[in-house]
């Protein structure tokens, strides 16, 4: 009889070992991705090995990555049929989070891409309504011109 209990609970403990790993592994994949996420949002911004500068700050992002990165691997539905779906979800949600943070902690505002094509687009305004080069090379000689004129009168 002492021999059933001990092995009941020796299977008991087994099954609660295995499932406490199981949980463990899970959270553990979790938050390996979370860092990869901000990682990936971190290079997306331009700048790879920022290091924030708030230890607060950063334990803040990460379990507000993690808890996203939870919150669509464990949701039902879509997510659980189309795996590209979810893996882009992820990807824009965190960048999104990082690039709160990034600009919370580094004062530097990330400009969207619209705002990026707007600025090209008077860049490129700009480069056009220059004068063209050889107006510019015959301005250049009228100054030289002038110039040697004063310095001739200079000179006499």
């Amino acid at each position: 009889m002492a021999i059933w209990i001990t092995l009941a609970v020796l299977v008991f403990i087994g099954f609660l070992i295995f499932i406490g790993s199981f949980i463990y592994l899970k959270y553990k994949n979790f938050n390996s991705e979370a860092h990869l996420q901000i990682k990936n949002a971190l290079i997306k911004l331009g700048d790879p090995n920022y290091d924030f500068q708030s230890q607060s700050i950063w334990n803040d992002l990460f379990k507000s990555v993690r808890k996203e990165v939870i919150s669509i691997r464990n949701s039902f539905g879509l997510a659980r049929n189309n795996v590209s779906w979810e893996s882009t979800r992820i990807e824009k949600n965190a960048f999104e989070i990082v690039k709160e943070f990034y600009e919370k902690d580094s004062g530097n505002r990330v400009l969207s891409k619209k705002e990026k094509r707007q600025n090209l687009d008077t860049k490129s305004r700009q480069i056009i309504d220059a004068p063209p080069e050889k107006e510019l090379q015959s301005i250049i000689l009228e100054i030289e011109n002038e110039i040697n004129k004063d310095n001739s009168k200079n000179i006499s």
